[in-house]
């Protein structure tokens, strides 16, 4: 399950099924590869999606989703979030710092 979850918070792979029965559509394992895709994303960002999957995994369904709701907010407020925004909306890619 953990691998299942990781997949989905940072592969961006796609869940299908219901309940408790996740099955990834194109699993990806850490590697070179893998580093090479995370390197577009923010550090703290990633951080934080990594501190929720972790956390959440060792918790109840209603503890994880708490903690994954205050690592966004707290995601939310770093200087990337409004890089990443303002790219979105120039429709252009957004150039990180890291802060």
């Amino acid at each position: 399950m953990r691998g299942s979850a990781e997949s989905l918070k940072f592969g961006g792979g796609a869940a299908h099924g219901a309940g408790d029965a996740i099955s990834i559509s194109s699993p990806r394992l850490p590697g070179k590869s893998f580093a090479r895709e995370m390197t577009g994303y923010s550090l703290p960002a990633l951080g934080f999606a990594r501190d929720a999957v972790r956390r959440g995994l060792a918790t109840s369904l209603r503890e994880g989703l708490e903690i994954e709701a205050d690592l966004n907010t707290l995601a939310f407020q770093i200087a990337d979030a409004v890089e990443g925004m303002t790219a979105f909306l120039e429709k252009r890619k957004p150039v990180f710092r890291d802060r």
